[in-house]
């Protein structure tokens, strides 16, 4: 991505999806008894509390950006961390992050 004073972060779900070359977002794998695939819920405290250490520790105090200036992006897990994470987030409404 090529944008004016833009600086994208790509992060990988931080846990190892079984014996796959894959990774997730959820606390842990649970599989959906009624389906047998995996289950959508699985919990994203520790990808949710990994990203606000991410964004509040390194990107606002460390980098010296504005809450408003971080976009989370996401798709499937990736868009759920992302709204967990923003819920999570103690900003002013001024100041918001933006999903």
């Amino acid at each position: 991505m090529n944008l004016p004073e833009t600086a994208c972060v790509s992060v990988r779900g931080p846990k190892a999806l079984l014996d796959l070359e894959g990774a997730h977002w959820g606390d842990d794998i649970i599989f959906d008894s009624t389906t047998g695939g995996l289950d959508a819920d699985s919990g994203l405290k520790e990808s949710t509390e990994l990203l606000r250490i991410l964004i509040n520790e390194v990107l606002v105090e460390k980098c010296g950006y504005a809450p408003r200036e971080i976009v989370l992006f996401g798709f499937g897990q990736g868009g759920m961390v992302a709204l967990s994470t923003a819920r999570k987030l103690r900003f002013p409404a001024d100041a918001c992050v933006h999903v």
